[in-house]
């Protein structure tokens, strides 16, 4: 009897000695920006509110996008049925990602491979770092006019721009196919620009990567061009460093205006 009690206590010492010695995996997480705080006007306009992230391995949050080649004039996207109308892809893109959108499915967290895999891209913007704007506390807009020629904008409301003593606004810019973001290199063409085009149509091959980021329609129609985009909060894994992202959260789909 003496003996066990013996074991027993060999047993109490040695396993949170064991414990420590073998140390406890840690999960670095990330929260997902609720759908409440993002409100879109048809497919033109969006107000999204930035909570301040706490976590000091978070960087920010970063958008996603692709663009969807179409001949289906909508003004507003609410069904699959319409999101088909406009083109296959993005309903084939839309139901990949819903399962790690849904807040409630925790087996299903982004990697880097997440976005790459459906030829998602980080969105840029002209003359501006979009990850220093983006680092949380803020509330910006999204506005891409249905008029010919102006370029859809980031805006941030009340803030005033030091160079131009105006409302401060930067023009978005597709990716600059680099590869730094997701490992995929591609040649933005004819511009940077969210707009239509027939230049954008006729000049995207992903064989000679052109373009990856534009989704044509296998029919070969066109006439329109929409944008998907997700916005994720995205960190640095303090342990080895790698890319750590919150559940994606669908900001909408928007129309881009013709060039001219």
């Amino acid at each position: 009897m003496i003996k066990s009690a013996f074991r027993q206590l060999l047993i109490l010492v040695f396993l949170p000695i064991f414990l420590f010695a073998c140390g406890i995996d840690v999960y670095y997480y990330l929260p997902q920006l609720s759908e409440g705080n993002i409100t879109t006007e048809l497919n033109t306009f969006a107000t999204i509110v930035l909570p301040s992230l706490s976590e000091d391995y978070a960087r920010g949050y970063s958008i996603y996008y692709r663009v969807y080649i179409s001949d289906f004039p909508i003004d507003t996207i609410t069904t699959q049925s319409e999101m088909n109308s406009i083109n296959p892809l993005l309903t084939s893109d839309w139901n990949a990602l819903s399962q790690f959108t849904n807040p409630i499915n925790y087996s299903q967290l982004p990697t880097s491979n997440t976005f790459r895999n459906r030829n998602y891209h980080e969105m840029q913007l002209e003359n501006e770092s979009i990850n220093n704007l983006l680092a949380g506390g803020i509330t910006f807009n999204l506005s891409f006019p249905p008029i010919i020629g102006e370029r859809p904008t980031l805006i941030i409301p009340g803030r005033i721009d030091t160079a131009t003593q105006e409302e401060f606004s930067r023009n978005l810019f597709r990716n600059s196919g680099d590869g730094n973001n997701n490992g995929i290199n591609f040649d933005p063409k004819p511009d940077r620009y969210f707009f239509y085009s027939t230049e954008l149509v006729n000049e995207t091959n992903h064989t000679l990567g052109i373009n990856n980021d534009i989704a044509l329609r296998n029919t070969g129609v066109s006439g329109h061009a929409y944008v998907s985009m997700y916005i994720v909060a995205v960190g640095s894994n303090p342990t080895n460093f790698s890319q750590i992202y919150s559940k994606p959260t669908h900001i909408g789909v928007f129309k881009l205006p013709d060039v001219n």
